[in-house]
């Protein structure tokens, strides 16, 4: 059962090519960290990434209310316990960041623009945008050092994908990777 996230820009979450709405932020936070981490984390970890700067309580009724509303739409997919939260093994989830990542790689690796230009075309903008847990200090930690790291690897990419077709007299693929970098930095200064 494919599980299919867009975590750059505004997240969209498809479960067997229909598209999910998650009403909740903490729900979307913690769909992002789990499909990101790829392994399940004790609900201990996760209350404390999510829950706040609430009681404990508060913290567990956070948790417990962003676990329900996944639970109903994309229910098939968890593997949920009292101690434990992931993805079912069974469950394949697929994700633009992760094929962004795989695309640099393959780039990196093969000196291959072709990947760079697929890589900075998944990019469509701050890494879950929009979204934000102010009462959350851990999880706005880890979502800034993430939205950071993307942010700098797409303008190292389209930069390097500047710099390639210049070399190669490319201009076209040139002024894309330009258009693309200028387009992304003005919508993430706004």
């Amino acid at each position: 059962m494919p599980l299919e996230l867009q975590l750059f820009g505004v997240p969209e979450l498809r479960l067997d090519g229909r598209r999910i709405q998650l009403t909740r932020k903490s729900s979307w936070a913690m769909l992002a960290y789990l499909a990101l981490s790829g392994v399940p984390h004790a609900r201990e970890v996760l209350t404390g990434l999510f829950g706040g700067n609430g009681t404990e309580d508060q913290a567990r009724r956070r948790i417990s209310n962003a676990l329900a509303e996944m639970r109903h739409e994309i229910g098939p997919c968890l593997l949920t316990s009292w101690s434990v939260v992931g993805f079912r093994p069974e469950v394949t989830c697929v994700s633009d960041v992760q094929r962004f990542e795989m695309y640099l790689r393959q780039a990196r690796e093969q000196d291959d623009a072709t990947a760079l230009r697929a890589a900075a075309d998944l990019y469509r903008g701050e890494f879950l945008a929009g979204l934000s847990l102010k009462c959350s200090p851990d999880f706005e930690m880890w979502l800034l050092l993430q939205r950071e790291s993307y942010h700098a690897q797409f303008v190292v990419a389209a930069e390097e994908l500047i710099a390639s077709a210049g070399r190669r007299s490319a201009w076209i693929d040139g002024e894309w990777a330009a258009r693309r970098l200028l387009e992304l930095e003005l919508k993430e200064q706004d």
